[in-house]
């Protein structure tokens, strides 16, 4: 049971670096994320992310973040918007191979309007090894960034391992931006037995823009 822990505080931490992630995606595709996470009663995980876009196709490759010791893969279309109301929606699919082999298919989706951010992100992962280690997962967040370098803001996640009830944990985040780094600090859950603390770093390559000059 332990593992599957694990595996869902794994997954809370995309919810957090996506504003480091996505937001930046409307001029740069290339960028690398790094997360460190503890959850109490659970091992301290560190979660590198890279990824990448070549037209408005989105590659991104993972490490310890569906399960520890588990590669990730995912692929998606890129459909955005740079009107009056911004937003990105990515389509995804996705392979994990290690100690956890499974197909996942997902999406994100990133709106923005003046100072207000809201993003959401949710996927289905069947677990070709362990069936009853399959799950459902959505996340959402919503920010105001009061300086163009400070955010704050509320999250929310759900999730479900198969056969398990629907599982809901929210907590504020802190996002600072800086030239091509990103940093978050957050704490999910404010329970005695379940509280969770997560930091991220970010660094977008800053001379990777996209051939288009669209989002």
């Amino acid at each position: 049971m332990k593992s599957i822990h694990i595996l869902i505080a794994a997954f809370s931490l995309l919810f957090f670096s996506a504003k480091g992630q996505e937001i930046r995606s409307i001029n740069q595709d290339r960028g690398i994320f790094t997360n460190v996470e503890w959850a109490q009663h659970d091992t301290l995980l560190f979660i590198p992310q890279l990824w990448f876009y070549s037209g408005e196709y989105f590659f991104e490759l993972r490490y310890n973040y569906e399960d520890i010791n588990t590669i990730s893969w995912y692929v998606g279309r890129s459909f955005t918007s740079d009107k009056k109301i911004s937003y990105e929606v990515l389509p995804l699919a996705g392979v994990s191979f290690g100690k956890t082999l499974s197909i996942s298919l997902g999406q994100k989706m990133l709106f923005e309007y003046k100072n207000l951010s809201f993003e959401s992100e949710g996927q289905f992962t069947f677990n070709l090894k362990e069936k009853n280690n399959s799950f459902l997962y959505n996340r959402s967040a919503f920010s105001f960034w009061f300086t163009e370098y400070t955010g704050i803001g509320a999250a929310h996640q759900l999730y479900s391992v198969y056969g398990d009830q629907l599982v809901n944990k929210a907590g504020p985040i802190v996002s600072l931006v800086y030239k091509s780094f990103d940093f978050q600090f957050a704490v999910l859950e404010f329970s005695k037995d379940e509280m969770m603390f997560y930091m991220g770093l970010g660094y977008r390559f800053p001379d990777s823009f996209r051939q288009d000059d669209k989002f």
